[in-house]
């Protein structure tokens, strides 16, 4: 079995008076990954101590996988399988 992995950058720093767009964001950059058959699960690494943006991957289906430290930055994984993302709410959106 042959494993493969690429990686796409997603920061979305959005003032709050022009709305919520981070979900339809989310749900679309979610759409984008899981739109190829080969992808079984999306990674995330936010910082340790935002945990506003903890509780905003976890509506999604993230679940936490570890702490980790990349290069001075103490960060926690989340992971979303593909089993486990409702695409259906990314069709209301298109």
């Amino acid at each position: 079995m042959q494993i493969t992995a690429s990686a796409i950058s997603l920061n979305v720093e959005v003032p709050h008076s022009i709305g919520n767009v981070r979900h339809p964001m989310m749900q679309l950059a979610l759409a984008r990954c899981f739109a190829s058959q080969q992808v079984i699960a999306v990674l995330v690494d936010p910082l340790a101590g935002n945990t506003r943006v903890h509780r905003f991957y976890e509506r999604f289906g993230f679940q936490f996988v570890e702490s980790r430290r990349f290069g001075s930055d103490d960060c926690l994984v989340y992971r979303v399988n593909r089993s486990d993302w409702h695409h259906e709410n990314v069709i209301a959106l298109l």
